[in-house]
């Protein structure tokens, strides 16, 4: 595996972290309560994942 192969996953987490932080703090989203955000973290794991079997499934047709 190369290095920039096992550096984007770290990258992605820490804009992703940044971003969310960033949404947070603002005084709309700061009156939801914790459940609240964690289903809304949990909601955009699972886009992010479907997105990424999405991507792969094209690409694995393409590669046939």
């Amino acid at each position: 595996m190369t290095d920039r192969r096992r550096i984007a996953p770290a990258v992605l987490t820490l804009f992703g972290i940044l971003s969310l932080t960033s949404v947070l703090t603002r005084p709309q989203v700061a009156s939801y309560r914790g459940p609240d955000v964690l289903q809304i973290f949990a909601s955009g794991m699972c886009f992010g994942a479907a997105i990424v079997r999405l991507v792969t499934v094209i690409a694995e047709r393409r590669s046939r």
